[in-house]
């Protein structure tokens, strides 16, 4: 078998231009499935594949209802992925599996004492750990957890935790959609 312009490679047939035909034919049909792909997710889910990965999607803007007081920190943990990067739905199992491993979190807000010297009041010498707004890790199984209804969307709620100052692992300086659950 030949090569080149106008001949075959590997039994595929080129045209004259250098391009393979049954190639650029896949393409064309791989791209199509995708656009319907998305299409029918966006009619029935109303997001399209990698929505779910959004910093907005993952971390809801929603109250949590709570004021904490003294030494404890509420955050916001990351909800999991509804869809593969792929676009196929995710099942029930791998989403609880990511939601029961998931360590990273929102720092939304914290008590009057957190960060702070419990006898003197004083601000700890390395200051506060994490500020509202930031990415911190926590514990898997720790914190007081409750759940907040996103409007519009029924079966994903924002998550809510309540932490001690004291029992936040350290403070996320990466993307926080590329931190995994370490799971075996």
């Amino acid at each position: 078998m030949g090569s080149g312009i106008g001949g075959t490679s590997h039994g595929l047939a080129f045209s004259e231009s250098g391009h393979d035909t049954a190639q650029s034919r896949l393409r064309l049909a791989a791209e199509q499935a995708r656009k319907e792909r998305d299409t029918l997710l966006f009619d029935r889910y109303g997001v399209t594949p990698g929505d779910d990965m959004t910093i907005a999607w993952l971390f809801p803007d929603v109250d949590c209802g709570i004021v904490p007081f003294g030494t404890r920190v509420v955050v916001q943990l990351r909800r999991a992925q509804k869809f593969s990067r792929g676009g196929i739905e995710l099942v029930s199992e791998s989403k609880e599996a990511e939601e029961d491993n998931t360590q990273v979190a929102k720092v939304i807000s914290f008590g009057h004492l957190a960060f702070k010297n419990r006898e003197s009041l004083e601000p700890w010498p390395e200051g506060a750990w994490a500020k509202a707004g930031e990415y911190v890790r926590i514990t898997r199984w720790g914190g007081d957890r409750w759940e907040v209804p996103v409007e519009g969307e029924k079966d994903e709620p924002a998550i809510f935790a309540m932490f001690n100052d004291g029992e936040l692992m350290g403070r996320v300086t990466t993307d926080p959609r590329l931190m995994k659950a370490w799971l075996r």
